[in-house]
């Protein structure tokens, strides 16, 4: 993969544009977010270490399509709120950049009618198919109401479906549901709404998607992610409204 960007000059890479902090999109279709800075901070690396310069030339990806886009070459690296798996064949994930975990995103107005530490029968839970949250929230309130949502809008789509109650809890990554609900507003109890419990039932770290032939690649990514460039993009992006959320995520996977 070194010597393919070395001969191109060109880093070959995808974002999720539907996943704040991690991807945004602006109404041109510029991205933007939290990966955005990491694939930049990635590019003036390899061209350091490559001695030449390299173009980052950055697609948007989605749920659907983000494995098949590094399996079949379309790109050399993508970025998003990827849980770690071992279960995906030919993708090879870098070492984990953040940690996150599974909660529920409430009205503000209506959160006290539901204890998320206890079985939540008959609660109508909004959850994105085929994903590692929707193995977590089956589990754990088995006598619940599951709403599957799919298909690359199912994340707005459940957004909409808790603003209008249809569904009374909309399940999800902890990080993401805050940075949806901070689209519109400088904290969670502006936009309306609540997370529940405090503190995630489950830690699930991210980790970015890589072609499964090239561990010497792999290696290279993970060089980087622990350099400063790396801290400094989590700085920028991880401020004052989202540092409560990672702190209380930290202390419960780190117990655990």
């Amino acid at each position: 993969m070194l010597r393919a960007i070395a001969e191109s000059g060109v880093l070959r890479a995808a974002v999720q544009p539907g996943s704040p902090p991690f991807g945004t999109a602006n109404p041109a279709g510029n991205l933007s977010g939290y990966c955005v800075d990491l694939l930049n901070g990635l590019t003036q690396q390899l061209q350091a270490q490559l001695g030449r310069p390299i173009r980052l030339d950055l697609s948007a990806a989605e749920v659907s399509n983000r494995f098949s886009l590094v399996q079949a070459g379309t790109v050399q690296i993508e970025c998003g709120p990827n849980t770690l798996r071992s279960d995906i064949e030919g993708v090879l994930f870098s070492a984990p950049f953040f940690l996150t975990g599974v909660q529920l995103l409430a009205a503000a107005d209506t959160a006290e009618q539901f204890n998320a530490l206890g079985t939540l029968t008959g609660a109508r839970i909004g959850v994105l198919r085929d994903t590692v949250t929707e193995q977590v929230i089956r589990q754990r309130y088995p006598a619940a109401q599951i709403v599957t949502l799919r298909g690359d809008t199912a994340r707005t789509a459940g957004f909409q479906a808790l603003r209008s109650g249809a569904i009374d809890l909309f399940a999800g990554d902890g990080v993401l549901l805050l940075g949806e609900a901070l689209q519109t507003s400088s904290s969670l109890a502006g936009a309306g709404y609540t997370l529940l419990p405090p503190e995630p039932l489950s830690c699930d770290p991210y980790g970015m998607l890589l072609p499964a032939t090239d561990s010497t690649w792999r290696n290279t990514v993970n060089q980087f992610l622990t350099s400063q460039a790396a801290r400094q993009a989590g700085d920028r992006w991880f401020t004052q409204d989202l540092r409560p959320y990672l702190f209380l995520t930290l202390d419960r996977c780190v117990a655990e």
